[in-house]
């Protein structure tokens, strides 16, 4: 399917730029940024796709 290869391809894109990368937040310093998990759904209609892609930030009050 070429649909579910762009939709793993544009998902393991967005995992390499934002695995340990920065994020600004008010009042907050970041600790780490991490990947924890990913999936990929089709939707009911049969022709959607959805990817959830997870990360977990540690920050730290300011």
């Amino acid at each position: 399917m070429q649909r579910a290869r762009v939709l793993q391809r544009n998902m393991a894109e967005i995992k390499r730029i934002r695995h340990g990368a920065g994020l600004a937040t008010a009042g907050h310093a970041l600790g780490r940024i991490r990947f924890e998990q990913s999936r990929s759904l089709l939707d009911v209609d049969g022709l959607t796709d959805h990817g959830i892609i997870q990360f977990r930030a540690v920050t730290h009050q300011s």
